[in-house]
């Protein structure tokens, strides 16, 4: 009954787990404990290969990553049988020590598979038991299938989610590159091709006062191709955010907003004149990018206030408009919400979105690593 409850316990405290990482560092360091372990490994099930995908207790950190044929190996074997096994003869010892798992000098294995829906994802493979002569019984076998099972179910979860994440990821990638096609398409190339079709109007035989005046309207236009770029450039990468800091990088944003869009624009930003790890600077300044892109394209919006705030540990920020509102549910994806909780996320931070018809007020807080 007590080893019971404890599986139990461990499951609860895996199931709110999404990240692939850590589920996975829960399961190796709940079930060494769980079944009273010298080591234990995880090996994934990838194609015609095993994983080792995470260790605890006497393990060779340089074990993990490492990949193991599945066809003619014992801990293959037991992943297809999809049944639990315990060992203890010195051979079997030795084809294990010898593929790769990171266990030196193990004396007995118990290796249970996981399995998702009838499919085997993988196998937990647990060394040397700290109590008795250091075999495992039946108890200790039957607590690890029982954990395994739940295990296994948070390991496909935890994969689908990385999945989706990364679809989102890739999503949001592939429609950046369109916007910056468009620009360059419509803005750039568009303003080179009207420039040649001005200078071949200069050509030869053409008087003197029509070359003038097409020389000082391509200058105009190359002023012009010069400034578009220069905008461009400074979206991708501000330089003010590498030489100055995260304040006059936004404070610029905010003026070139004000200035482009026609938008009032108030700034209220408290950063001080530390500096903030560059990752972290990048991920804010790109979160009130996105932000301020959503009120200059969507919300027709007059007025807009952006406030930053910093403590000791944490950065507070929120954006406002006057501007028509939406339904953050049923627009998130299109209004590049998604990936401003992600950037929020990644810092271990929060995001909230209220919006009415008398505008929208996005917030975020985010921790400030150490």
């Amino acid at each position: 009954m007590q080893g019971l409850e404890a599986t139990t316990a461990i499951v609860r405290a895996i199931g709110t787990e999404t990240d692939l990482d850590r589920v996975l560092e829960l399961i190796v360091k709940r079930g060494r404990d769980l079944v009273q372990a010298r080591s234990l490994v995880l090996v994934l099930a990838e194609g015609a290969e095993l994983i080792v995908a995470a260790g605890a207790g006497q393990v060779q950190r340089r074990a993990v990553g490492s990949r193991i044929p599945a066809r003619g190996t014992v801990a293959g074997e037991v992943l297809s049988s999809a049944q639990p096994t315990r060992m203890n003869d010195a051979q079997t010892m030795r084809e294990l020590q010898d593929a790769g798992l990171g266990v030196l000098g193990a004396q007995t294995l118990m290796l249970v598979p996981l399995v998702y829906r009838g499919t085997p994802v993988g196998m937990l493979a647990a060394f040397d038991s700290l109590t008795g002569d250091g075999g495992f019984d039946a108890a200790q076998e039957a607590l690890l299938v029982t954990f395994a099972a739940s295990a296994a179910t948070a390991v496909a979860s935890a994969k689908t989610v990385e999945r989706e994440r990364l679809r989102d990821s890739l999503k949001a990638a592939e429609s950046e590159r369109r916007r910056w096609a468009r620009e360059l398409h419509d803005d750039t190339l568009q303003g080179l091709a009207g420039l040649q079709v001005l200078l071949s109007s200069a050509g030869p035989g053409a008087d003197r006062a029509l070359v003038d005046r097409s020389l000082a309207l391509a200058a105009g236009q190359i002023q012009e191709q010069i400034d578009g770029l220069r905008t461009l450039i400074t979206e991708l990468r501000p330089a003010a955010l590498d030489q100055f800091g995260l304040q006059p990088a936004l404070e610029s944003l905010l003026s070139r907003l004000g200035t482009v869009e026609g938008l009032d624009v108030t700034g209220e930003l408290a950063l001080g004149a530390r500096r903030l790890d560059p990752e972290l600077e990048t991920t804010i300044y790109r979160f009130v990018q996105e932000a301020l892109t959503n009120v200059a394209k969507h919300a027709r919006a007059e007025h807009v206030r952006v406030r930053l705030t910093a403590s000791d540990d944490t950065i507070e920020i929120e954006i406002a408009d006057d501007g028509r509102g939406f339904d953050p549910v049923q627009r998130g994806e299109g209004f590049g919400l998604l990936g401003m909780h992600e950037r929020a996320a990644l810092y271990g931070g929060d995001m909230r979105v209220d919006s009415s018809g008398a505008g929208t007020t996005v917030r975020a807080s985010i921790p400030i690593a150490a």
